[in-house]
């Protein structure tokens, strides 16, 4: 199934929505972006169609709302038509969507947003940081672990604003920052600035002295260096931490509040340094990785940011030499991310002071280059002896950075090269192999016709995923475009129209991005691609190089080689099918690339070049629109008739304008959509005439309808369940989605409340709704009428033969075995733990271990695993509702159980205490209860 297709057809269904009106009346509109809709238009299997949307979603290029049935989403034509970037890809209903849109509005930054790989290597680490922030009163204390350079401060300084930025604190909040390195030498100098002092508490101290706590009330106070506090120090923090109440040094009666979010950071081993009790105080550790751990991608960011901050303080736009990137990007270095930094601004500075004193950098220059040699000498020997100069290869040539260009230029950038460089190396191999008659020549227009679409769409996709203000000055040169298409097709006689335009003015918008002309680099890769098409097209050549020229005089941006090579191939490609004898077809539509977008989904599936189009504003008059109507049927031959698709019943007044003009019928068809121009399309091609094609097309394409009964086939689901409430089993369908993300799975996965299952059984609501295929949770509902699979059989590798009994009748037969291996691996122990809980999992870990070996011990009982397993999972859940203030308080039959067992409640509430005392949090009976039933389903030895 070809992605690009169902994407593309995608678009045009987002088109035609509007996403500033939350009135879901019109549902006919949105059922055109349902998986089923898109199956049918496109005579795909519908399993198929959303296997590839899945993907799409996946790749974060679609957006999903899980409603019935399930809508989709082109995400760059919606964050285009709303001017905004959308971070999230999935929604559980249309009001959850709007919500999300309306906030976002309000609310589009994200400062974490500044920590590159924010949503990548470090996401988790950010999301645990917000959690901290978030969570009342002052949030949560936070621990920032990680080598020397690594961002710790940043991080820090982020959290802060990110509080701001939510009104979690007052505007004129303090940031305290104070390193307690430069205390190294006098650590009680250190504890007695952190809580203040009386006058007389210690030789020197004249006077009474605030410390930093109490500077930092109902604000921030983050202590960089921490294992530099004494133990000492860190016992007086801790009672702050637990209390609120801190003494001065010196004072001894009565006791201070105060206020203060806390984070800590530290570059040393935390057991080696901390002592125990502070550090169990502290719920939530961070750890940034190395500059080392950080994928390529993210170490070119990081670069480019450096240089663009350089540009700014400099006031100079930098050309930057690739084998400059390549040498930063590919070494190692022991001071991490502040290292760098530094390299890069000696780099910027030694590059500047040669230049001025060289005197090539004149007055009027703004252009500075930055080569190898800027770069500091001892830097050069180390990457030179790790051989990093050819180790990796930076995947685009020279790259600019101008003066204030945004961050989101600088990637772009990268991204953009990083294509044409890849389509240029794509092209070139395809015309290799039409030299060596590997490919005829319609395969070889066909193919690099195919390179070029995917290159360009990939180009617009980094255009609205970096700009998304880019609209007015996108219009601008498209509005320029089309007058000079229209001019090369009135010199030239070959067809250049709204579908061209449309693909050229997005590609010269993107040469208005990169700021230079010096690309010496690709322009020698297009040498032999441009003698090639030059000799091949000698007339679509001097179209090409005709647009060229006039886009350098209207436009102002100076095309290349390569350029010149894409458009010639292209321009053969759109006229290569072209048959002048043919049925001529046009699509107008109002919208800056509606028409063009749908003509061009049309066209490539069809696989032949049938539809022009015209875009127009809406503020266009129909006076406007059949002037370039005219103007299109002047160049055309039109005996044997045209067809007009528009948007709109008023559009249909064209035609008058049209009296005298056209040599054959005139056909127009109203209410436009991409199954419309498919079914015209093919009826084209087929030979019929215009009446006959307009005739039949009318016909298929009358408005539809479905009736939904009662006795309709009930959609296939999964059930996950959990005794201790939604929120673990919430995280057990996420888990669940994710091993089946990759398999056409059509079936709805969702969480259900398990006393309702138990209670109800077989007579619950759920399975007059749907066929329930089975149930996955940590206890037996006892459903006679559906499978259960317990969690700790997943994860115990013993739930085989029950997941082929469920899948049997939604997957094929050979899925079911990759599917269970993919569940093992997902479903393991510590990845569920990991998944169940946002606190350490490893610090975690080892305190619940501790809990079960000392209840078993306690009760006298060995544990099965499968109890273990069940025990683990519960009370990792357990720990972080109790740090959440957000314990289960309902159990049943309460007051019985607390009666009738206490001395099991006086046992778990002492192997307990360990972890009471970490997290200074207190376990309730009702949570005692659930932990109860959690071992009674092992043995019954505990029962009286």
């Amino acid at each position: 199934m070809n992605k690009d297709i169902i994407y593309e057809h995608l678009k045009v269904c987002t088109i035609e929505l509007d996403f500033t009106n939350e009135d879901y009346n019109n549902e006919r509109q949105w059922l055109a972006c349902t998986s089923g809709h898109i199956a049918e238009t496109l005579g795909k299997k519908r399993n198929a169609v959303s296997q590839a949307l899945t993907e799409l979603v996946r790749g974060e290029s679609v957006l999903k709302i899980n409603t019935r049935p399930v809508y989709f989403f082109c995400k760059e034509t919606v964050e285009q038509k709303l001017n905004m970037a959308i971070g999230q890809h999935e929604f559980q209903s249309k009001a959850e969507f709007f919500d999300y849109l309306r906030h976002s509005n309000r609310r589009t930054s994200d400062p974490f947003a500044r920590m590159i790989g924010y949503n990548n290597t470090i996401h988790y680490e950010i999301e645990q940081c917000k959690v901290a922030v978030n969570y009342p009163p002052s949030g949560l204390p936070v621990l920032i672990h990680g080598a020397t350079g690594v961002g710790k401060s940043l991080l820090a300084q982020l959290m802060y604003e990110y509080a701001l930025d939510r009104d979690l604190i007052d505007r004129s909040a303090p940031f305290i920052v104070v390193n307690c390195s430069e205390f190294a030498n006098n650590p009680e100098l250190l504890t007695a600035n952190l809580f203040g002092y009386m006058k007389g508490a210690f030789t020197g101290a004249a006077e009474n002295k605030t410390g930093f706590i109490e500077e930092a009330h109902n604000g921030f106070l983050f202590l960089d260096e921490i294992h530099r506090l004494s133990p000492e120090g860190q016992e007086k923090l801790f009672l702050f931490m637990d209390k609120g109440v801190f003494r001065r040094l010196g004072e001894t009666q009565g006791w201070r509040k105060a206020k203060v979010r806390l984070a800590f950071a530290t570059t040393e081993q935390l057991q080696e340094v901390l002592i125990q009790t502070f550090l169990r105080r502290i719920p939530i550790i961070v750890k940034i990785p190395s500059l080392k751990e950080r994928s390529f991608q993210e170490k070119v960011e990081i670069i480019s940011t450096f240089f663009a901050q350089e540009s700014g303080t400099i006031k100079r736009t930098l050309l930057i030499q690739k084998q400059v990137m390549n040498l930063l990007a590919g070494t190692e270095y022991v001071g991490n991310i502040g290292e760098l930094r530094n390299i890069v601004k000696y780099t910027c500075a030694n590059a500047f002071y040669q230049a001025i004193g060289n005197h090539a950098q004149t007055a009027g220059s703004k252009t500075l280059s930055i080569m190898v040699s800027h770069i500091p000498d001892d830097f050069i020997e180390k990457s030179s002896i790790r051989d990093k100069m050819t180790s990796k290869d930076i995947p685009f040539d020279d790259l600019v950075i101008q003066e204030q260009h945004r961050e989101n230029d600088v990637s772009y950038v990268i991204q953009a090269e990083s294509i044409l460089t890849e389509m240029l190396d794509q092209l070139n191999g395809i015309y290799d192999n039409f030299a060596k008659d590997i490919l005829e020549h319609e395969e070889c227009i066909a193919d690099a016709n195919k390179v070029i679409d995917t290159a360009l769409d990939q180009i617009v996709g980094e255009i609205n995923k970096s700009f998304l203000g880019y609209m007015k000055r996108f219009a601008y040169i498209r509005k320029v475009m089309d007058s000079l298409l229209q001019l090369v097709t009135e010199k030239s006689g070959w067809s250049l129209y709204s579908n061209t335009a449309n693909v050229f003015s997005h590609y010269v918008f993107f040469r208005t991005r990169k700021g230079y002309d010096n690309q010496k680099g690709r322009a020698k890769k297009a040498i032999d691609l441009i003698e090639r098409v030059k000799n091949l097209y000698a007339k679509e050549y001097e179209v090409a190089v005709t647009l060229t020229e006039l886009i350098k005089t209207h436009i102002g941006v100076d095309l290349t080689q390569e350029d010149i090579a894409l458009f010639t191939i292209y321009i053969k490609g759109t006229n290569k099918n072209l048959d002048v004898n043919r049925i001529r077809a046009i699509i107008i539509s109002h919208g800056h690339s509606t028409a063009s977008s749908i003509a061009h989904v049309a066209n490539r599936l069809l696989g032949q070049y049938v539809f022009e189009s015209l875009d127009m504003p809406f503020d266009t008059s129909i006076e406007q629109i059949t002037t370039q109507l005219v103007d299109y049927v002047k160049q055309v031959n039109t005996g044997n008739g045209i067809i007009i698709l528009v948007d709109m019943g008023s559009l249909e007044e064209i035609h008058m304008s049209l009296d005298g003009l056209v040599d054959g019928t005139v056909g127009i068809i109203n209410n436009i959509t991409t199954y419309l121009a498919l079914k015209t399309g093919s009826k084209i091609l087929g030979g019929l005439d215009v009446d006959e094609i307009v005739k039949q097309v009318t016909e298929d394409c009358q408005p539809r309808y479905a009736l939904m009964k009662n006795e309709r086939e009930k959609k296939k689901a999964i059930v996950t369940t959990c005794m201790t409430g939604i929120g673990t089993a919430d995280k057990i369908t996420d888990l669940l989605k994710k091993a089946l993300e990759d398999y056409p799975v059509d079936v709805d996965i969702f969480s259900y409340d398990y006393l309702r299952l138990k209670n109800n059984g077989k007579n619950d609501r759920i399975f007059q709704q749907y066929q329930v295929m089975g149930i996955i949770g940590t206890a037996d509902p006892k459903v006679d009428i559906v499978p259960f699979i317990a969690l700790e059989d997943i994860m115990l590798e013993k739930s085989t033969e029950q997941l082929g009994v469920i899948f049997k009748e939604v997957v094929a037969e050979e899925e079911i075995g990759q599917i269970n291996k993919k569940m093992i691996k997902l479903f393991s122990l510590q990845s569920v733990i990991n998944h169940v809980t946002i606190l350490n999992p490893d610090k975690v870990m080892n305190y619940i271990e501790l809990v079960t070996d000392q209840l078993q011990a306690e009760l006298g009982i060995e544990f099965g695993n499968s109890t273990k397993i069940r025990l683990f999972v519960h009370l990792s859940c357990l720990v972080e509702r109790l740090v959440k203030n957000d314990s289960i308080n309902t159990y049943e039959n309460l007051e019985e159980f607390a009666q009738c067992q206490k001395l099991f409640i006086s046992n778990v509430k002492k192997c307990f205490s360990v972890i009471e005392d970490v997290y200074n949090v207190t376990i309730p009976v009702t949570e005692i209860g659930y932990i109860f039933d959690i071992i009674s389903l092992g043995t019954d030895k505990i029962r009286v």
